[in-house]
Order: C-alpha cells, then structure tokens, then sequence
C-alpha cells in the first residue's frame, strides 16, 4: 500500500478532495481507514477547508473494493489486531458522519461494502451512470457493521436498509438513486466531480456554515454520538470476534480467499 494512498488537495472556494488512489483497487486496509481519519482531522482544522469530495483516483471504474478480508479471516489475524481495525474504521466513519464541514462522495464504477459506508456518511452522493454500492457483507457470510446499516436506514428508510443490508444487495445507479442512496447520476467520471464541486459550491455560498452545522449535528447525533463511543467499539469487536472464529465463517471466508487466489476480496 502506498504511503500516499489518501491525499487532500485544496481546490479553492473553501473546497478540498480526499482522493484514495492505491494504484490498484483501493482495498480498505488498517492503514488506509488511519489515513482517512488523519486527512479528515487536517481538512476540519483548516480554516481555507470549509468542504470535501471524497474522490477516486484509480483510471478504472473503481471508487473503493472494500475491507481487505485478510483483516477479517481469523486465521490471518488475532483478537487484537481485529479490534484495532474494527477501532479504525468505525472512528473514521463515526466522525464522518458528524463532521461539521460539507461532505461529498462523488463515486465511480463499484463501491462496496467500507466504500459504501463512507459514501453514506457524506451528507451528498453524486455517481456515474455505471456505479455498483452497497452494504453486501451477508453475500460472503458476514453481517454488515451495525452502525453502518443503522446509517443506511437515516439516508434511506429502516425496511429498505433491513433489506439490502440482510440480503447483500449491490445496486445499480438508478436503484440507489429511487432508494434516495445517491442524489444525482452522470455518464462520465468528469461530468460526476465538475457537478459535484458545482453542488458544494453553491451551497457553502448560499448557506451559512454555523446554520448547517447545528442543523446536521441535531439530525445526527442520535446515531453518530454513541457510534464513536471508543469503549462501545471495543466491546462490539470483542463480542464480534468468536463470530469471526466460529467454523462456518472462517470456512466461508475462506473459500472466498480461495477463489480469489489470495487476491483482496471486494467486500
């Protein structure tokens, strides 16, 4: 994994991007979900950085491929380093979702799983026209995050994320957008990050930050409070660990790694 794999370029008109570009898939290791808190942490302390697109630089029709399942195949790992990969990703996510800037995926081509999550923390998602998402733990036998599925709910609905979330659902474009998922839909990857720049411009003009910020917080902080509770997570990785350990999983993640020939799965 490149050292550079998150970077944050200011744009101008109080706008920055948070592009992930690990010049193959993007796969959601320990170091990346570190380097996404890091960079998300320099963006709010800025003073110039008032919101961010979170962006792929990848030339394929990739956003992110997911967790590396290495990180959740337990005869790779242990209960500690699970615990601080289970810490990393839901302190990211949690503060994403409360993050007083103005938050933007725009998303190409397939977003799975971690991608998708952070997709839904952003307060908008702009996507191109051949975009894949969704929270598809439960097609490789694994359960979805429980704050993940809980934010999918405040973005779309309880029954709609219950659904997609218990059956692994990846969705096309116009799915996402008619399940309020993504807000716009664009043929080119261009098209997508010109709009999406467009959209956050014009509303950090028109909108007060001090207004928007206290409205979102208010709206927000039900889920995202107890979310990045940091002894909450460290609870839930305990309780989720024998889970990972159990015959079925490590069987089922097993064959997963298997038929990618210990390539990192897109979850």
């Amino acid at each position: 994994m490149s050292a550079t794999a998150v970077t944050l370029k200011k744009l101008g008109q109080g706008i920055a991007t948070i592009t992930l570009d690990d010049g193959k898939v993007n796969i959601m290791t320990k170091k990346v979900w570190d380097d996404l808190i890091k960079t998300l942490h320099e963006a709010e302390q800025d003073p110039e950085i008032r919101g961010i697109i979170y962006r792929s630089g990848l030339k394929k029709p990739v956003f992110t491929a997911g967790n590396d399942i290495t990180e959740l195949y337990a005869p790779n790992t242990n209960a500690e380093r699970y615990c601080q990969f289970w810490l990393s990703q839901n302190i990211f996510l949690s503060h994403l979702a409360a993050s007083p800037l103005l938050t933007m995926a725009a998303i190409k081509g397939a977003c799975p799983a971690g991608g998708c999550a952070l997709a839904l923390c952003c307060d908008f998602r702009f996507v191109t026209k051949d975009v894949t998402s969704g929270l598809n733990e439960a097609r490789i036998g694994i359960s979805v995050p429980p704050f993940w599925q809980r934010m999918m709910a405040h973005v779309s609905s309880p029954i709609i994320a219950e659904r997609l979330c218990s059956l692994g659902y990846m969705l096309p474009a116009k799915e996402l957008k008619k399940f309020g998922l993504a807000d716009e839909i664009f043929d080119t990857e261009q098209e997508n990050e010109e709009a999406a720049f467009r959209h956050v411009a014009t509303l950090l003009k028109e909108v007060p930050d001090a207004g928007r910020q206290i409205s979102k917080a208010v709206s927000r902080s039900a889920l995202t409070d107890p979310w990045r509770d940091e002894t909450r997570i460290r609870e839930e990785s305990d309780e989720k660990w024998p889970f990972l350990c159990s015959e079925p999983v490590v069987k089922g993640l097993g064959a997963t790694l298997a038929r990618l020939q210990k390539k990192p799965a897109k979850i």
